[in-house]
C-alpha cells in the first residue's frame, strides 16, 4: 500500500473522520457518476464546461465530490452530456431533463 493509502487507512480509524467521510457519500457517488458519463462520451472538462456555460473549475469541483450540487447543476451537466437525469423519491421517479 502506498503512503496515501496508509495515511487514509489510519485516518478512517478515527470515528469523527469516518463520520464526516460517510456524511458525503452521496456527493462522491454523484461525482463518480458525472465523471464516468463524461469519460464514456470522451468529453473533456473544458468541453463540458463550455456546454454548461460555467468555468472549467466548476466541472472539476463537481467531479471531485467536494460540493453538494444543486438539481439545476445536475440538469446542466446531464444536458451537456446528453444523458437523462432522473430522481427517485420513494416509488416516484421524476425525469428532470426531458
Amino acid at each position: 500500500m502506498d503512503e496515501w493509502g496508509e495515511f487514509r487507512k489510519e485516518l478512517m480509524q478515527d470515528p469523527e473522520v469516518r463520520e464526516a467521510y460517510d456524511a458525503h457519500a452521496v456527493e462522491r457517488e454523484l461525482a463518480r457518476a458525472v465523471m464516468q458519463q463524461r469519460l464514456d462520451r470522451k468529453v473533456t472538462q473544458r468541453e463540458m464546461a463550455g456546454k454548461m456555460r460555467v468555468p472549467q473549475g466548476n466541472v472539476s469541483r463537481l467531479e471531485s465530490g467536494s460540493l453538494s450540487p444543486t438539481i439545476a447543476t445536475l440538469q446542466k451537466a446531464a444536458q451537456a452530456l446528453d444523458v437523462p437525469l432522473e430522481i427517485r423519491f420513494g416509488s416516484q421517479i421524476i425525469s428532470v431533463n426531458k
